[in-house]
């Protein structure tokens, strides 16, 4: 069968999002995609990897960052990311396939919306790794049964079958400098591949940093291949006060920056969330990304398509102490602060690449090279201890003491929209769904914020007591806001997460339909 791709570009649509519907009876993809996506006669992308950009052989890449649809004889691939922070998702309808990069985009096409008495537990099955998450997404429609979602993996369509295939490889990887050089050569090709003059649109590249470990150590390799400026907060997501501990609420890299050479942005305030925060909501229900609105802003202002290095993963990955059951070839993720950014990267134009996700399947033998001899100079021996990350950092200049003391986060939890606009049609959902008003909402929010600053007294005593550990990175375990104590039969973070992709898809459906565009 002879397989060829048709292209509607749709201005209003975010910058990097497609949906491909492929009708399997006469081989033609119909593709309908925003601005930056990058289109060729048989391959279409919005996305980098580590080979030569006109060939378009990113569905071969073990690491390949974005998502898109190549054609390949009579063999059609939906290609995902390596990274677990971003994954396609797909359906079945009138005899046609159709897959999407995003869930807004899927849900807008299908007319399907997400069904606000379901647990979507099955955002994150991720976090169980490759190999067991759940692939079905329930949605509610007549005619379609439910979503799938794919990650790390290639969904492949030849001679009326469909399969999928995962594209990375298991490595022997003896010592660090096997690694390191492994991994910068990789990032040298990825970013040659992001210069490719044979891109229609152009890129810029940015990398985040904090003084964790985690971006010391992204912001250390990509400064070698050509990254010159980065985006860092002045605050981290703390609730312990700068008055009691600079050491735990500040989480600027400010120094890193001016070490590596890096020209700063400092995220703004989010106090100014505008109403793209519902793209931050809408991807999951686990957490939310938005202290990078104003990363994302400035990207959809200031460039055509962007390039952002973070260290999602690496939390885990570089961790010397991490749990037995999380080292194998599954990359099985702790959190899911990378998809949370997911649908707001398609707006602004950003392709997200994860480092650590580079040769994460080989965990086993990543593990093994921190717990090596080698690696005893950059042991700290407590419980906030990556000495792959801090090695790599150190050789590029950064002193012991500008990162790596305390761990940190800048993902949060939150119980009800920022902007106020899109606060007030949350509490009109709310109501609908639950027959209780706005005022139920704060209080319930007291009383968890309550019980939370209860916990965290605790955190403060023993800080005061160990003050010396503290720094040295220990760990309390106290209830963070994220607890579900009161009233368990509401959860505040699904039903925002239900009522943003909801309120997006109808969004989307009423873009189409100024198109005039039907399934």
């Amino acid at each position: 069968m002879n397989l060829t791709i048709q292209y509607t570009e749709i201005n209003e649509l975010p910058k990097l999002a497609w949906l491909a519907s492929f009708d399997e009876t006469n081989g033609n993809i119909k593709v309908y995609h925003g601005s930056a996506v990058e289109c060729r006669y048989n391959w279409m992308v919005e996305g980098v990897w580590d080979e030569e950009f006109n060939e378009g052989n990113f569905h071969l890449c073990e690491n390949f960052f974005g998502s898109g649809v190549r054609i390949e004889n009579d063999s059609l691939f939906f290609v995902s990311s390596t990274a677990l922070d971003d994954r396609l998702l797909y359906c079945f309808h009138q005899k046609k396939m159709i897959v999407s990069n995003s869930l807004v985009f899927l849900l807008g096409w299908t007319g399907a919306q997400l069904d606000p008495y379901h647990h979507y537990r099955e955002c994150w099955s991720i976090e169980k790794g490759i190999k067991n998450y759940n692939p079905r997404f329930h949605i509610l429609h007549p005619e379609i049964e439910c979503f799938y979602q794919a990650y790390h993996t290639n969904i492949v369509w030849k001679d009326s079958y469909i399969r999928t295939e995962m594209r990375s490889t298991l490595r022997k990887i003896s010592s660090f400098e096997e690694y390191h050089s492994i991994l910068r050569g990789i990032l040298k090709r990825i970013m040659d591949n992001i210069k490719s003059p044979l891109r229609h649109i152009s890129l810029q590249s940015f990398t985040t940093l904090s003084s964790g470990y985690d971006s010391t150590t992204v912001a250390s390799l990509v400064k070698d291949i050509g990254v010159t400026t980065c985006f860092t907060s002045k605050y981290s997501s703390s609730n312990i006060p700068e008055w009691i501990s600079k050491t735990a609420s500040i989480d600027t890299g400010s120094k890193t920056a001016e070490k590596l050479n890096l020209q700063t942005i400092y995220l703004e305030k989010q106090s100014k969330i505008s109403e793209d925060e519902l793209y931050f909501l809408a991807p999951a229900w686990d957490q939310f990304c938005i202290i990078y609105h104003s990363m994302a802003s400035y990207i959809e202002k200031h460039c055509d398509a962007a390039v952002v290095f973070f260290g999602h993963h690496g939390d885990v990955l570089w961790d010397v102490n991490v749990k037995r059951d999380l080292i194998n070839d599954c990359i099985m993720p702790l959190d899911l602060g990378g998809i949370s950014f997911s649908e707001i990267r398609l707006k602004s134009g950003i392709i997200q690449v994860s480092v650590p996700y580079i040769l994460a399947r080989n965990f086993e033998a990543i593990y093994k090279i921190s717990q090596s001899q080698e690696m005893e100079p950059w042991r700290l021996n407590n419980s906030y201890d990556r000495p792959i990350s801090r090695r790599i950092a150190e050789e590029a200049g950064i002193p012991r003491d500008y990162f790596g003391q305390r761990n940190k986060a800048v993902t949060q939890y939150y119980y009800y929209p920022k902007n106020h606009t899109l606060r007030k049609d949350f509490f009109h959902f709310f109501e609908a769904r639950y027959g209780r008003k706005k005022y139920f909402i704060y209080v319930r929010t007291f009383f968890h914020w309550m019980y939370y600053l209860m916990s965290k007294s605790v955190q403060y005593v023993r800080y005061f007591r160990n003050k010396d550990a503290m720094k040295s990175g220990m760990r309390v375990s106290v209830v963070g806001t994220k607890t579900n104590l009161f009233w368990k039969g509401i959860n505040l973070y699904r039903d925002m997460f239900i009522w943003a992709a909801n309120k997006l898809g109808r969004k989307i459906a009423t873009i189409l339909s100024v198109h005039k565009l039907k399934l």
